[in-house]
């Protein structure tokens, strides 16, 4: 009679199958939608950054008015929104932890 490839192991080295929570399942959406969200926010960041740093070397060798004050406002309240959303990613990635925890 031929053995078995794989021996048959107690229940107790499987690991617990979690039951699907909705509550789980809406807080690593959260974390997920928020990562998204600060994708994009960098991406609009290095935007406004890279727009910035070519009207200062245009605006060195060129004379008229200054567009330079608007853009670095737009570059610190993008780049504050970019912290904040770290700051709801950290919160929410704790709440994920806390559901997770036995």
């Amino acid at each position: 009679m031929p053995r078995k490839a794989r021996p048959r192991t107690s229940h107790l080295y499987h690991a617990p199958i979690l039951e699907p929570d909705a509550t789980l399942w809406d807080a690593q959406r959260e974390v997920n939608v928020l990562e998204r969200r600060l994708a994009n926010e960098q991406a609009a960041l290095e935007t406004w950054q890279r727009r910035l740093a070519v009207r200062t070397a245009w605006e060195h060798t060129h004379s008229g008015p200054t567009q330079l004050p608007l853009l670095r406002q737009e570059c610190a309240a993008t780049h504050a929104r970019c912290l904040a959303l770290q700051e709801e990613i950290t919160r929410a990635r704790g709440r994920v932890r806390a559901l997770l925890a036995p």
